[in-house]
């Protein structure tokens, strides 16, 4: 599959505009302003070079926003007392860090050992996810459709507008590999691997816990077929909960409280029940014609972002496999039961069936129309991001 001369080309196609995509910034990164207001308001591991009158850095400015909570842990660890942190008047407590999960910061971790310097390693580890999320989108999709539909697939959600994210140092890169492969695994009826790839996903982000829904379908169903014993599917259901074991464990061992890591997610977003919560996602979806465009805060973007989700969940219900249907239905409406719009559309790029979907639509001018556009939007989101604009 990997030697055919269909797969080669489009691999070289894909490093050609990877490299494109680097150089351009890298060249243009002065078309957009530097955001100092909203470089000040974040949290600093590393400052940018800019701050302090060095040379621009490609590398070191793909670490914005989330990039440096993640490198923060990568680098010193989880703090095992509430330090306070200061940076240009704003305070942080060091403890905030456990709203961001491990399993990414450990790998970066793991790299540095060879690396030793956690912005390089940060740099490559999501050049090696970006890669794998293209073989592994390849694989399966090529397996489960076409090669054809694969290569699209490939283009279309790697080089999404938002999919910056997947260059930068956050952990959507690793999200998105784990997740192709949990939703391949369900199809094929591989529970063991589920369950494994599903502990992983928990333990990446917290969307993570909202993909028992699709698991729970898919064994409800083959329970009732009885193609599978109920203390087994039982079983397998329960086999994820190890990552809140897990979890559980390393916050009593850092902060001496076992849900610390709830806790520190309460500093991102107010805590609410689900019926508030609801309520709020529905009054900011009436209020839609007086929201801002695009701001921290919930915005128009986030909305429109959620009515184009809801169009291509519809549109794909007739997708070959039901078990994509339910990992779209997972991640596009079971988070808006638990928190806000804010930076929702960043979470809308990782479900991938929605991209096969558009693959299985888009034939010759109108693909390469869409990719052109997709490109195009990507850089000037990038440049944005780059300076500490906000983008998610």
């Amino acid at each position: 599959m990997f030697t055919k001369r269909y797969f080669l080309i489009g691999f070289v196609i894909f490093i050609f505009l990877q490299l494109l995509f680097y150089t351009f910034l890298m060249t243009s990164y002065q078309q957009v302003p530097f955001d100092t207001y909203l470089y000040g308001t974040g949290y600093h591991y590393i400052d940018d070079n800019r701050v302090h009158a060095l040379p621009f850095n490609l590398i070191n400015a793909l670490g914005a926003w989330d990039g440096q909570w993640y490198m923060r842990i990568a680098g010193s660890g989880y703090t095992t007392y509430a330090e306070v942190l200061t940076h240009q008047g704003q305070k942080f407590l060091d403890q905030y860090a456990f709203a961001f999960l491990p399993f990414y910061p450990v790998l970066v971790a793991l790299v540095n050992v060879l690396i030793h310097n956690v912005l390089l390693s940060a740099f490559f580890l999501s050049n090696i996810l970006l890669f794998a999320d293209f073989f592994s989108i390849y694989y399966i999709v090529s397996k489960l459709y076409s090669e054809e539909i694969a290569m699209k697939t490939n283009f279309l959600l790697l080089f999404f507008p938002l999919s910056i994210f997947y260059r930068a140092y956050y952990a959507e890169s690793l999200f998105l590999l784990l997740l192709l492969w949990f939703g391949y695994a369900l199809i094929k009826r591989n529970w063991w691997f589920v369950g494994m790839t599903l502990t992983l996903l928990i333990l990446t982000k917290p969307n993570g816990a909202f993909l028992f829904l699709p698991l729970f379908l898919v064994l409800f169903s083959e329970v009732r077929k009885k193609k599978i014993r109920l203390w087994k599917a039982i079983g397998f259901l329960c086999l994820p909960l190890l990552s809140y074991v897990y979890l559980f464990i390393i916050s009593k061992m850092y902060m001496h409280n076992g849900l610390f890591w709830i806790t520190a997610r309460e500093y991102w977003g107010p805590k609410s029940g689900i019926i508030q919560t609801l309520s709020n996602n529905i009054q900011t979806i009436y209020h839609f014609p007086t929201l801002p465009f695009h701001v921290y805060q919930s915005s128009k973007t986030e909305i429109i972002a959620f009515f184009i989700g809801i169009f291509f969940f519809i549109k794909s219900r007739k997708l070959r496999y039901p078990e994509l249907w339910y990992i779209s239905l997972s991640l596009l409406f079971v988070p808006l039961l638990l928190k806000g719009f804010v930076s929702y559309a960043r979470y809308e790029i990782v479900i991938f069936p929605l991209f096969i979907y558009l693959a299985t639509k888009l034939k010759n001018v109108g693909y390469l129309t869409k990719l052109i556009i997709f490109f195009l939007l990507l850089l000037r989101i990038s440049q944005i991001f780059i300076n500490w604009g906000w983008v998610e």
